[in-house]
């Protein structure tokens, strides 16, 4: 046990050079697919963190009580030994070490005490060695007694009085949409440009394909004074259509035709969501005021924020789609990404016409959380006893005002079903707030997916698993 010492300083200088590289992946760049989209061509590269870990026990890593908390990982080379830390979920400093066992099938097997551990979400950081100058590290986060975790609330008191008066304002000015045809796109068409423009692999969904040919328009419409654009795609069949509304992940750049959602019988809007950006400029500006209080401070009024425009603006989508004739009003869904994530939560929320939601590694949630973890992390602290009661006071400016902000708060007033991916060892939006957010959703039909091993990352199985559950329940 000479070396444990080492193991939480190096490996995290190791994750926190990987985060840094992340948070401007995320917000300089964006993603994938049905819920977050970005005009590059497609990158099969994995965005797993560590060394692949599993349980024999729970296949999600997400134990219950009485369960035998038995985690392997799979190192590249021959194990010789392996030394273990836990701690809290985001939190550097573990509270709890130990060492592991070496097994026959090369693998290596940490077993925890689950009579120690408070219902939550743990980081388990290994070291496995190779020889005595030599090791990998690796990092498995997996949940505990989830459905017992107490979450802090940081509801306002007149958070819907808040955002009815927005709508209220919103709604009482003129939509006045604008159109203009593109082209069509044929089957060979959509698989061709979804690898090369649309970030997504050629036909990753065959069984969910409904049509072969489909309509494309650039569209805008007025929010406020402030112009929204967004590429609109119709199927060239007769329709009502069921209407989806797809708003993207952190960053500013083109937005790609949401060509494969139409092929699977959505009329889509492709929202760009930051205010009088077009779609596809040759060049974007630099937004100072965007995410600005989100990373420190606070406005002078809680409408200054950046987001407070986005929001309404995603709402007003929403009536977008239902104006259009093609469009079923009754059958409008909305999904996205990280902030996808939390604007499809948001727009849920806001309008009570949307009938199902997407929302993948949903961002932005328990902002107590986040400012709990990084104090913690500051003062290297291990979190105990305080962890799982990060404090919330609505004296403080900048926690009242971005509780109008938060996702979870949002999530209270969804009334349809959601689902929700995280993946376990995300470091740009933690389990613990994605979590959080899915349990305050209003709707006890939602569901949430775990990926182990995973970063921020694009899950395809998630994605198809997404189609079926959108065609079940907007029929």
């Amino acid at each position: 046990m000479s070396n444990i010492m080492k193991i939480c300083n190096e490996t995290m200088v190791r994750f926190s050079k990987m985060a840094c590289a992340l948070l401007f992946f995320v917000f300089g760049k964006s993603l994938y697919a049905l819920t977050w989209n970005v005009a590059r061509p497609y990158s099969d590269d994995s965005r797993e963190i560590s060394m692949p870990s599993f349980s024999r026990e729970r296949e999600n890593l997400i134990f219950e009580k009485g369960d035998k908390i038995e985690i392997y990982f799979f190192p590249k080379k021959r194990p010789y030994r392996v030394e273990w830390k836990i701690s809290y979920n985001m939190i550097e400093v573990p509270f709890m070490e130990g060492r592991g066992e070496t097994c026959i099938d090369r693998s290596v097997k940490v077993t925890l005490n689950g009579e120690k551990l408070s219902p939550g979400f743990y980081d388990l950081r290994v070291r496995v060695y190779i020889s005595e100058s030599q090791w990998e590290d690796g990092l498995s986060t997996f949940g505990y007694r989830i459905d017992e975790i107490g979450f802090t609330d940081s509801f306002p008191s007149d958070f819907d009085d808040f955002w009815k008066k927005a709508k209220t304002r919103l709604y009482a000015e003129p939509l006045d949409p604008h159109e203009k045809f593109i082209c069509e796109m044929d089957d060979n068409e959509i698989s061709a440009y979804n690898p090369e423009k649309a970030s997504r692999p050629e036909d990753y969904d065959p069984e969910g394909k409904v049509y072969s040919r489909i309509r494309v328009y650039k569209i805008n419409f007025n929010v406020s004074g402030d112009r929204f654009y967004g590429w609109l795609t119709l199927p060239a069949g007769k329709g009502p259509f069921p209407g989806l509304l797809i708003v993207p992940g952190a960053g500013i750049g083109r937005r790609p035709i949401p060509a494969e959602q139409a092929r699977h019988g959505f009329a889509t809007l492709m929202l760009e969501v930051h205010p009088g950006l077009d779609v596809d400029m040759e060049k974007y500006p630099k937004i100072p005021e965007y995410m600005k209080y989100i990373r420190q401070g606070y406005p002078e009024k809680i409408t200054d924020e950046y987001y407070y425009r986005m929001f309404l603006g995603c709402a007003q989508a929403v009536n977008y789609l239902k104006s259009r004739i093609e469009i079923d009003p009754g059958r409008i869904a909305v999904a996205g990404q990280s902030q996808g994530g939390m604007l499809a939560v948001v727009t849920a929320g806001l309008c009570p016409e949307v009938k199902a939601a997407v929302s993948c590694l949903t961002g932005f949630g328990y902002r107590p959380f986040y400012d709990h973890f990084a104090k913690l992390n500051s003062q290297k602290s291990n979190g105990i006893p305080e962890m799982f009661n990060p404090p919330f006071s609505p004296d403080d400016r900048r926690q009242k005002y971005l509780s109008y902000y938060d996702t979870m708060n949002f999530a209270r007033r969804v009334k349809c079903p959601v689902i929700v991916l995280s993946c376990l060892c995300d470091r740009i939006t933690p389990v613990t707030a994605v979590y959080a957010s899915f349990r305050n959703l209003g709707n006890p039909a939602s569901r949430i997916f775990f990926s182990p091993n995973t970063n921020h990352d694009f899950i395809i199985a998630f994605e198809k698993i997404a189609w079926r559950w959108l065609d079940e329940v907007l029929k």
